[in-house]
């Protein structure tokens, strides 16, 4: 049995095959490919490529009738999370301050992190669309996380992020005393075993420019 719907704002500009596979992840991508490139995924009634930008109203019809608007977060009660530090929020955005400890997105699926807690705090239900988060921040790491509210601010944000026009700063506090001010240029690389991030000369290029803001004097 198929499933027909209307495409949302919050899915306009998405590539055709990359949206199946969010609403659909038991689905392998071979078969979703296939399912496209045989026309049994139309769009106005019509063959589509797998890379076909959607647009806001496009009938979509899929051979698949699993219910797209099943509860997506989890088994957690409100009790057992922390309610979100809330800095701002509107309908398009909403600024918060992770603490240190919280992952930003889980590791398993329903597992503790912001986004869990956040589609916890509003009750969602959707899965053609959930809040997320347009930027990380490690695990030990506290300080703002910007979530999108709908689909349109996540790619309006994510393409500020790329295009380097949202500014980034971070406080560290260091052992022993430093320079006032400087750079460091070092390469970066994860190592998976140990879960933390490391120099190496094979790691992806990492500059960060540093200014004190005061110190013990020790």
């Amino acid at each position: 049995m198929s499933r027909e719907f209307y495409i949302t704002s919050d899915q306009s500009g998405r590539r055709l095959d990359r949206f199946l596979r969010v609403l659909w992840p038991q689905v392998p991508l071979g078969a979703v490919m296939k399912a496209i490139r045989k026309g049994n995924v139309r769009l106005d009634a019509k063959k589509a490529s797998p890379d076909t930008r959607l647009e806001e109203g496009q009938f979509i019809q899929v051979p698949w009738d699993d219910d797209i608007h099943s509860a997506v977060v989890g088994e957690h009660s409100d009790a057992e999370l922390s309610e979100i530090d809330t800095i701002y929020k509107d309908g398009y955005v909403w600024v918060v301050n992770k603490p240190a400890g919280l992952l930003t997105q889980p590791e398993a699926k329903y597992g503790d992190s912001l986004v869990t807690r956040a589609l916890l705090e509003l009750k969602w239900s959707r899965r053609d669309f959930h809040p997320s988060t347009v930027q990380r921040l490690d695990r030990n790491t506290s300080g703002i996380v910007l979530i999108a509210m709908t689909g349109l601010a996540q790619r309006c944000m994510s393409e500020l992020i790329r295009e380097r026009k949202i500014k980034k700063i971070y406080n560290a506090i260091v052992s022993g005393d430093i320079p006032d001010n400087g750079e460091i240029d070092l390469p970066l690389i994860k190592d998976t075993e140990k879960n933390i991030v490391r120099t190496d000369k094979n790691g992806q290029s990492a500059l960060t420019r540093y200014k004190k803001l005061g110190g013990s004097g020790k």
